[in-house]
């Protein structure tokens, strides 16, 4: 029963840990494309808002657009890069999460730090939670929270488009992230054990299939050690159960069929031949018994 119970528990966890990698690494690649897209949407943003500047005569290309090519870069390319080359490690779902933060955050600061940029905060949980880890909500969190108060204190005008804020008007913007992240926990969580439950009845409907074929085969071999002592073919395999011991069933049935209709006709011609051979010896000995009063 332990041996038993042990095994469905091995079970359980493997196919839990399967399930979780097949999601992790189709989330990389998929959060490893979003990253290169999101790069090319912080170039456009920064030539569409601030493409080009003028002092006095003299016209250069902005600060944003460089740092949308370059910074962009080394914050898009290598992130998406380890997501598609080493999808399914945590590093590469921690890295995303970082990545994703820090292009919001460009974001935001390329937006004059207008409240519609801010959506984008919200809408990276909402898309970072179908990882179902909560590791990686708890550190877009932290870097969001953290990105505002910096900024809060140092460049006001980026985060919040003026100068002047209230000293803890993070707090507030923090609030609605943490609302958020903990609805998105729940979700997770219940995520969780649905997976867990899924998990359980693959486990145990493979057990069972496991325990009924161990059973049949178990029948046959008694079977086959019934006819060896009795030498009796007319009982049949039990072929009750369902799936590859029908099957083994069947085929055993099968043969048996097969060899009991064979040995039939072994013993039908025997007994031929024995009725041949009667009429032989009967006709031998007329042949004989004509000679002898021939003789005489």
């Amino acid at each position: 029963m332990i041996s038993i119970e042990q095994d469905k528990a091995d079970l359980i966890n493997s196919k839990l840990d399967h399930a979780y990698r097949d999601l992790w690494r189709g989330n990389d690649r998929v959060f490893a494309v979003a990253l290169l897209v999101q790069w090319g949407v912080l170039i456009v943003q920064a030539l569409v808002i601030s493409s080009r500047t003028w002092v006095g005569e003299e016209s250069a290309t902005h600060i944003h657009v460089w740092a949308a090519l370059l910074l962009g870069g080394v914050i898009c390319l290598p992130t998406a890069l380890m997501g598609w080359y080493r999808r399914g490690t945590r590093t590469a779902r921690l890295s995303m999460t970082v990545a994703h933060a820090r292009v919001v955050a460009l974001m935001i600061h390329f937006g004059g730090g207008r409240i519609e940029w801010h959506f984008a905060v919200f809408v990276s949980l909402a898309v970072l939670a179908i990882y179902r880890d909560p590791w990686v909500l708890v550190v877009m969190t932290v870097l969001v929270a953290g990105d505002h108060v910096a900024r809060g204190i140092f460049g006001q005008q980026s985060i919040y488009g003026y100068v002047g804020a209230r000293q803890w008007l993070w707090l507030e913007h923090a609030v609605w992230v943490v609302i958020e992240v903990g609805l998105l926990m729940g979700g997770i969580r219940r995520s969780a054990r649905e997976m867990i439950q899924i998990a359980e009845r693959e486990a145990e409907l493979e057990l069972v299939g496991q325990v009924g074929i161990a059973r049949s085969v178990d029948g046959m071999i008694q079977y086959i050690k019934h006819i060896e002592t009795t030498c009796d073919l007319t009982e049949q395999v039990d072929s009750r159960f369902d799936g590859v011991t029908v099957e083994l069933a069947n085929t055993m049935n099968g043969f048996i069929k097969t060899l009991r209709g064979i040995i039939e006709e072994v013993h039908g011609a025997a007994r031929e031949a024995s009725s041949s051979s009667m009429s032989i010896s009967a006709g031998t000995q007329e042949m004989a018994q004509t000679a002898e009063s021939m003789l005489q």
